[in-house]
């Protein structure tokens, strides 16, 4: 009795799936496919309702072979496309009170083409009736993820060719990303030192520079120095947001007076780089940028 008033509270486990991280991700999102493959072995799922949003609500009913239903609730609070996941999660007892609440945190790794899933539980608010569910917490996860890598690798093996070929070159999609990110920074850089340095050329048509105190001036410190910081990823959200704000703002005061299409009114790059700025200030920076080193 005293082992199972106090059972493990934190549990990692590790597992390498064979599939693209984006297939891995859907497998983890797509409230038809978790039906499929969540819970212990022989248990099936009547009900699974995923919001995948954050604060967005789950609820699933796992029903065990002998046909008892354990309902299952929670709530999504961090969610990075396919990075990850961050969700509670909540067994009830029979007046639809929680039990325990388990705070799971499930992260994917792109391992040249695999996916290095790790999923770490910490459990807290344990109620007496709960110690009995968490006593076999540790093998009920390894059943669950052994029943995610079956179905993961039936479904991989029932794809056709041409649909794995595109699940191989979408998991590029994180590098791509990067480097969209530094050569968009490396042009954006280039803008403003031709503002502020002269180089490579200077201002057309006199070839000069602006005055550093002056609108023009500022907007070329935030080009030159903001895309800096873009080109190496380092606060890349923050900076990112700043950048797409300048070119709402350059667009608007400079090249819409102009006329309302931007091909005609040289608005062409300011409308580009203020959305490319605008996705990274939501995505970050991707895999290879400082900001992936510092864990941010």
């Amino acid at each position: 009795m005293e082992q199972m008033a106090t059972p493990k509270k934190e549990l990692t486990l590790t597992r390498t799936i064979h599939a693209p991280r984006t297939f891995v991700w859907k497998v983890w999102t797509d409230p038809k496919l978790v039906a499929q493959w969540w819970g212990p072995k022989g248990f099936t799922n009547p009900v699974c309702k995923l919001d995948v949003r954050p604060d967005g609500y789950i609820h699933i009913d796992m029903r065990a072979p002998n046909g008892v239903v354990y309902p299952m609730t929670g709530m999504y609070h961090e969610i990075s496309a396919p990075q990850l996941l961050v969700f509670t999660s909540s067994a009830l007892d029979k007046n639809s009170n929680p039990l325990f609440k388990v705070f799971n945190v499930i992260t994917f790794a792109d391992q040249k083409g695999e996916t290095k899933l790790i999923m770490h539980a910490s459990v807290s608010d344990l109620a007496p009736e709960g110690a009995p569910y968490l006593a076999g917490q540790e093998e009920g996860w390894s059943q669950t993820l052994a029943r995610l890598e079956e179905f993961i690798a039936k479904e991989i093996k029932n794809k056709p060719a041409a649909t794995n070929n595109a699940s191989r070159w979408s998991a590029w999609q994180p590098r791509l990303q990067s480097v969209l990110r530094i050569v968009a920074a490396f042009m954006f850089l280039l803008a403003g030192t031709v503002k502020l340095f002269a180089f490579p050329a200077g201002m057309p048509p006199n070839g000069g520079t602006v005055q550093l105190i002056s609108q023009l001036g500022l907007g070329a410190i935030l080009e030159t120095f903001g895309g800096a910081l873009l080109l190496f990823g380092l606060f890349t959200r923050p900076v990112a947001f700043i950048l797409a704000g300048e070119m709402a703002v350059a667009y608007f005061q400079f090249h819409f007076p102009g006329g309302i299409w931007p091909v005609m009114n040289g608005g062409v790059p300011a409308v580009l780089y203020c959305f490319v700025w605008l996705y990274f200030s939501a995505a970050g920076a991707g895999p290879w940028s400082l900001d992936a080193i510092r864990g941010k």
